[in-house]
């Protein structure tokens, strides 16, 4: 997943620099839904999990899901400069800005729908170790070809026809 790092890195900036400030939370276009149950919040988490992040608030029991798809993109930015272009949701704290602007998904989550998408999503990527490799270089040798899919990726566990290559999932 060599996408991973355009998630990761707004990520690790937002919990350097926005986590547990309280923040402002807006809609600029109108078109996010649950950005005014939010304003005042304190950001109190961020998490990425493949290519999607989720933030939290300390006084909401839901999370924001994003998915930045192909076009989004987050970025975070000094002050709060005047809105340019199509923003999406906007969150500040007022020395730090958040700009989400083309996301694929972005939605406010209880915990069941959270937890959902995330056992969906599977393992992490980033939390391989080394036996997970070996195992998957062992099924690899054993069908002879390379398959970095684990088995909860499978077509059949997914539901859904193979591919029709040597590459596997």
């Amino acid at each position: 997943m060599p996408e991973g790092h355009v998630i990761h890195r707004p990520v690790r900036d937002l919990v350097d620099t926005v986590v547990v400030h309280r923040s402002a939370s807006s809609s600029p276009q109108g078109r996010s839904v649950g950005a005014d149950p939010l304003d005042g919040n304190v950001l109190d988490s961020a998490e990425a999990r493949g290519k999607h992040l989720f933030v939290g608030f300390a006084s909401a029991a839901a999370q924001v899901h994003i998915h930045l798809g192909t076009y989004g993109t987050m970025r975070l930015l000094e002050g709060q400069p005047e809105v340019v272009g199509q923003v999406r949701w906007r969150f500040t704290d007022g020395e730090n800005t958040a700009d989400l602007r083309g996301p694929n998904t972005r939605a406010l989550l209880g915990p069941a729908e959270v937890a959902a998408v995330i056992d969906h999503l599977g393992r992490e990527p980033t939390e391989a170790t080394w036996q997970n490799n070996v195992d998957l270089m062992e099924v690899g040798r054993a069908r002879g070809r390379i398959d970095t899919v684990g088995q909860e990726h499978e077509p059949e566990a997914k539901g859904r026809s193979p591919r029709e290559d040597d590459h596997g999932g």
